[in-house]
């Protein structure tokens, strides 16, 4: 499958500045002993530049280097795509710009420095993450508007592929998706278990996400929290999105073909891995193992920022639990897809052939 080089170019960039976003965001949080004093809008422009750099680097790696898909995205799918995270992306990056923690960064830091002896921010690394992230927007805005001018939606998806840059790959998707229609049909109760599987992946993923963000109350400027458990938001967000891959785009809109099933166990086997270590890493954490005594200490601080807890006991330690749970449901999707797995490998490597033609 070949992409133009300039559309190429394009979409590295989008994942190269929305790394930088994430990174720089990131590191402009300083970490002390109960953590990072974070705050909704920092994490909220993460999660979003999270998204476009998985979204950028579909588009290099699986699509133009790796081949891992026979056909291109359509033109339709990419404006929505785009669309949404050209919303998110401004949203973002406004947010952030107008956060407590960067627009008073200065101000903030000599308070809880006089309060406490420790600083919070890095304003130099939160500005730089509003720029990149303000810059991501202007990227996905770009290849949008481009999509408007150069690409017919109403064309088929070949023409529609070509007029963007793509070309039909010679990878034998159609017939591994004919291979995999064909091995479901044949083992229905697999089909059923493993689409119920992602069902719960994405239900555990998705409490996942909501108890981590939900474990950490308000403090002084945002709340505090942790590369761990940022992290953790992270590995549920990409399980969130994996899981909505199989069950909304493959299933039910039918946009793409399944991935091989060399990919599908390691995409499996890497969540799964990814989970039981953050989960692990959360469990141990300063935050959780001690977390009645830190809010403790915060309660009986009397000073102008004390009185009250910072941490989510309980919805922390769901956090984790449940992180143990969903890695055993992925290693669950891994093993089915050892089952029935020669009907639906041997397909792709055969070529149909009319009657008398020669191969």
């Amino acid at each position: 499958m070949a992409i133009s080089t300039t559309r190429l170019a394009v979409r590295s960039l989008q994942s190269l500045f929305a790394l930088l976003a994430l990174v720089f965001t990131w590191g402009g949080y300083v970490k002390n002993d109960d953590g990072q004093l974070s705050g909704l809008s920092p994490e909220f422009s993460i999660l979003m530049n999270y998204s476009a750099f998985l979204t950028g680097l579909y588009y290099v790696l699986p699509v133009k280097i790796l081949k891992w898909t026979a056909v291109a995205p359509s033109v339709a799918f990419q404006r929505l795509v785009d669309g949404v995270l050209v919303v998110l992306l401004l949203l973002g990056a406004i947010l952030l710009w107008a956060s407590s923690g960067v627009k008073d960064c200065s101000e903030n830091n000599d308070e809880y420095e006089a309060y406490a002896g420790l600083q919070l921010f890095r304003c130099g690394n939160l500005t730089m993450g509003v720029i990149f992230t303000f810059i991501t927007f202007a990227l996905f805005l770009v290849t949008l508007i481009w999509s408007f001018v150069s690409d017919d939606a109403n064309t088929s998806q070949n023409k529609a592929a070509a007029a963007d840059g793509y070309t039909e790959a010679t990878t034998p998707g159609a017939s591994r998706a004919e291979a995999y229609s064909a091995a479901d049909s044949r083992h229905p109760a697999l089909a059923i278990a493993r689409r119920s599987g992602r069902f719960i992946q994405f239900v555990l993923s998705l409490l996942i996400f909501i108890s981590t963000v939900a474990g950490y109350k308000h403090y002084f400027t945002g709340r505090f929290t942790s590369p761990v458990a940022m992290f953790m938001v992270l590995v549920s967000w990409s399980c969130i999105l994996y899981t909505l891959f199989h069950l909304v785009v493959v299933d039910i809109l039918k946009k793409s073909h399944r991935p091989s099933a060399g990919i599908e166990r390691l995409l499996d086997l890497l969540l799964a891995v990814l989970l039981l270590l953050f989960a692990i890493l959360l469990a141990a954490s300063h935050q959780v193992s001690d977390c009645d005594t830190v809010n403790a200490k915060y309660e009986a601080d009397s000073g102008s920022l004390g009185g009250s807890n910072i941490y989510r006991c309980g919805s922390l330690t769901r956090a984790y639990v449940l992180g143990f749970i969903d890695c055993v449901v992925f290693l669950a999707t891994l093993a089915l897809s050892f089952c029935g797995s020669s009907d639906s490998e041997l397909a792709p490597r055969h070529v149909d052939v009319e009657p008398g033609q020669q191969v």
